[in-house]
């Protein structure tokens, strides 16, 4: 077995829990699939790893041997996600997917490559067949910095959640996804990364990394135990109920901190087209002037705008604060339960709609036809993101709601300036 790039072992290494596969054989038929489909997506022969041993990785005290180190050296390593893969005492967690990561720190490519799109996808390409519990979901989140992105192959209805098979009619399937097109969506994607990391091998470039120190240090401390964040997560449930679990990752004045430090704002480019530099619960967050928060605060719950058709009342975003749509950090509770955002995370290669291929979409008109005034610059904005790239779009919006006079944020219906005084710009949309 060998790679298609020089150094490596092996293109793909298919990494699971043994057990999962012992009763159905669900993760040999996917395999076995897999290389037909790669077969018909390639022009080379792509190699896959595959242990279908049941007998190995029993032992969780066994150490990787210098063989298996070996064939973790590939260039896309495919976890399949169950409800027992992510305690991190498994061996397939343990010493496959964290020896995959430490080793991707020693190799010319890292972590994470930019595909022929300008997108960032990882080399970890995880595939998905049961919908977790929320305690290993938020681990893995955790570990992967963000929401997971897999491929899900999981067949739900009342009262089951189980992997996909070829069998199952996708229209009684409650996420409407049938087998055959999530194989070829995996494929496609595998396809992706490895004509990156070709084409970076050929130039003779090298990729950013997210080593394995970054992947850790998401988690707090190496070797979290799935007991120990139980225990964490059960001792903090009643302070932080209404918060979402990524910011349990760390304190209050560590997520501000984050986000001032995030110098090119990319997180305020919503993944729906809006952009949270306007949104009153961002703004009120994340001003400095204590006296100018607290008029801006005061103007929510009695503003001189009163609510029409198209125009929320003033009190809509009351108390309610924010880090912005992709930040990672605090998430106002409007959009805690987005359609949209979900849509876009369970998508490969789709961070925003601007890259997703279905726009505009269902989701997006539906938004758009609710009337509210800022809902209506979605299209256009998206338009934008895909015409001038994510960091010159947030640049040309927060120039674009700055008050002229004093250089203030405005807020989507602010009619004037909170610092100033002075009247809405004539470059944002008319509260009529």
């Amino acid at each position: 077995m060998s790679s298609i790039i020089e150094g490596f072992n092996c293109d793909i290494f298919i990494c699971y829990p043994q057990n999962d596969n012992k009763h159905d054989g669900w993760v040999s038929d996917f395999v076995e699939n897999l290389k037909g489909e790669l077969e018909s997506t390639f022009m080379e022969d792509i190699s896959v790893y595959f242990d279908n041993n049941p007998n190995h990785g029993l032992l969780e005290t066994h150490d990787v041997d210098a063989s298996l180190k070996e064939k973790l050296k590939c260039l896309v390593f495919i976890p399949v996600i169950t409800r027992t893969y992510s305690d991190p005492n498994a061996f397939a967690w343990e010493h496959e997917f964290n020896t995959f990561v430490d080793q991707v720190e020693h190799d010319n490519f890292g972590l994470k490559v930019r595909l022929p799109n300008g997108n960032i996808s990882s080399r970890v390409l995880p595939v998905q067949i049961q919908d977790l519990d929320p305690e290993d979901q938020s681990l893995l989140e955790k570990v992967f910095g963000g929401m997971l992105r897999s491929i899900e192959f999981i067949y739900k209805s009342n009262g089951v959640n189980r992997p996909l098979t070829t069998e199952d009619d996708d229209k009684s399937n409650l996420n409407k996804t049938k087998y055959r097109n999530q194989l070829n969506n995996t494929a496609l994607t595998i396809k992706y990364i490895i004509r990156s990391i070709k084409a970076a091998y050929t130039s003779g470039k090298t990729i950013e990394k997210d080593t394995q120190a970054d992947i850790w240090g998401r988690l707090g401390k190496n070797r979290l135990t799935r007991r120990k964040f139980v225990k964490g997560i059960a001792g903090s449930a009643v302070s932080c109920a209404c918060l979402s679990l990524d910011f349990l990752t760390a304190s209050d004045k560590e997520q501000r901190d984050k986000i001032e430090d995030d110098k090119d704002n990319g997180h305020l480019a919503a993944v729906c087209g809006t952009y949270c530099g306007a949104c009153p619960a961002y703004i009120a967050k994340h001003n400095v002037d204590e006296q100018i928060k607290m008029r801006l605060q005061k103007r929510f719950s009695s503003g001189p705008m009163k609510a029409r058709k198209t125009i929320p009342d003033p009190g809509w975003m009351n108390g309610i604060l924010c880090d912005g749509c992709l930040s990672g950090g605090q998430i106002a509770s409007h959009c805690q339960s987005c359609a949209i955002k979900a849509c876009a995370a369970n998508k490969q290669n789709v961070i925003r709609c601007s890259d997703c291929k279905e726009l505009p979409c269902y989701r997006i008109t539906n938004m758009i036809n609710t009337g509210l005034l800022h809902r209506a610059e979605y299209l256009p904005n998206l338009g934008k993101i895909r015409e001038m790239g994510v960091q010159e779009w947030v640049k040309y919006e927060e120039e674009r709601w700055r008050c002229p006079r004093c250089g203030f944020p405005m807020s989507w219906y602010d009619a004037e300036c909170t610092g100033c005084g002075e009247l809405r710009s004539e470059k944002l949309f008319p509260l009529v």
